[in-house]
C-alpha cells in the first residue's frame, strides 16, 4: 500500500471474555467503540465517541449483515474462521458484487509461513490481509497485531466504519471459532 492511499487506524480490545472493541483514527478526532459482547451475541451495536448508535451487525452463523441507520450495506461471509469475502449490496436489497476477499487461509502457527505485512507484526490468529477481486496483488485492507493493539491500514475508499467493521467481525469470528 502506498502511504497516500490509506488511512490508519488503532483498533484496542478491552476486557476479557466480555469485550468491547475501540478503534481511533490516526489524528485521534474520530472514535468508535462497541457495547460489550461475549460469543453468544447475535447483534453487535457499533457507537460513535458521543454513544449515538451508528450501526448494527447482525450474525447468523458465520455471516454478518451490517447495518447503518437501517440501511443494509453489506454482508460478510466467513469461510472456514479464516477466509473473508465482503459483499456489497445493491439499492434492490439484493446482493451485488464482492468489494474484498481474502486470497489465501492465514497460516498464523508456523512462523515461516506469514503473509508479507506492510508492517512488522507479530504472530496473532486475528493478522488479516484482504484484496480487490478483481487485482489480487493489491492489499486493500489489513489488520495486524502489534504489541498492546492492532494497527489498521485500509485503502481511502473504505471509511472508518466500514474498516471498524471488517476488523471487529474478524475478531469476533476467532473469538467463537
Amino acid at each position: 500500500m502506498d502511504k497516500k492511499q490509506y488511512h490508519l487506524y488503532k483498533l484496542i480490545e478491552l476486557g476479557i471474555g466480555w469485550t468491547c472493541y475501540v478503534m481511533i483514527d490516526e489524528v485521534g478526532q474520530e472514535t468508535y467503540h462497541t457495547d460489550y459482547c461475549f460469543g453468544f451475541n447475535t447483534m453487535i451495536h457499533i457507537y460513535n465517541s458521543r454513544n449515538e448508535l451508528i450501526g448494527i451487525i447482525r450474525r447468523t452463523g458465520h455471516s454478518y449483515k451490517v447495518y447503518s441507520r437501517q440501511f443494509h450495506l453489506y454482508t460478510i461471509y466467513v469461510q472456514h474462521h479464516t477466509n473473508m469475502v465482503v459483499r456489497t449490496i445493491n439499492t434492490s436489497g439484493r446482493e451485488g458484487k464482492d468489494l474484498l476477499i481474502s486470497k489465501q487461509p492465514e497460516l498464523f502457527m508456523d512462523k515461516k509461513k506469514y503473509l508479507h505485512f506492510t508492517e512488522p507484526c507479530y504472530p496473532s490468529s486475528k493478522n488479516l490481509q484482504l484484496f480487490s477481486p478483481q487485482n489480487k496483488a493489491v492489499v486493500k485492507y489489513e489488520l495486524s497485531k502489534q504489541k498492546d493493539h492492532y494497527l489498521i491500514k485500509s485503502v481511502e475508499s473504505l471509511s472508518f466504519f466500514d474498516s471498524f467493521v471488517i476488523a471487529i467481525v474478524r475478531c469476533f469470528e476467532i473469538k467463537i471459532r
